[in-house]
């Protein structure tokens, strides 16, 4: 059990980049909550998504893989199947709530050809 436990915390440093970006995400849209609450919600939204996703993923991955083979070794390949599309799609809504906190609210802005106008004076 402890080699398991060597091998997820092993994972787990492996994903630290994206972990790191995650969270600085989160306390980036924290910070601009003021600025642009819904953009701000759908970022913080996602990126902990993703973090919780990508560390409880690890580990429930682990634990219950050993928890399958322990059982029923012949159950393994669908229970890492079905895992690995749950988690894939926790990540979509995760990316999917980023992508809309790019776009949200973006009519309140000034349109392409007003902003030009506003450069030329």
């Amino acid at each position: 059990m402890n080699a398991t436990w060597g091998i997820a915390v092993r994972q787990l440093l492996g994903q630290s980049p994206l972990l790191i970006v995650y969270g600085a995400a989160v306390v980036y849209a924290l910070t601009r909550w003021g600025r642009s609450p819904r953009a701000a919600l759908l970022l913080a939204a996602g990126a902990a998504l993703l973090l919780t996703t990508s560390v409880l993923g690890l580990f429930g991955m682990h634990l219950l893989l050993r928890s399958v083979i322990d059982r029923n070794p012949d159950h393994a390949e669908g229970v890492i199947i079905i895992a690995g599309f749950l988690m894939s799609a926790v990540h979509a809504a995760g990316v999917a709530m980023i992508v809309a906190a790019v776009f949200i609210d973006r009519d309140q802005y000034p349109q392409r050809d007003d902003l030009a106008a506003d450069l030329r004076g």
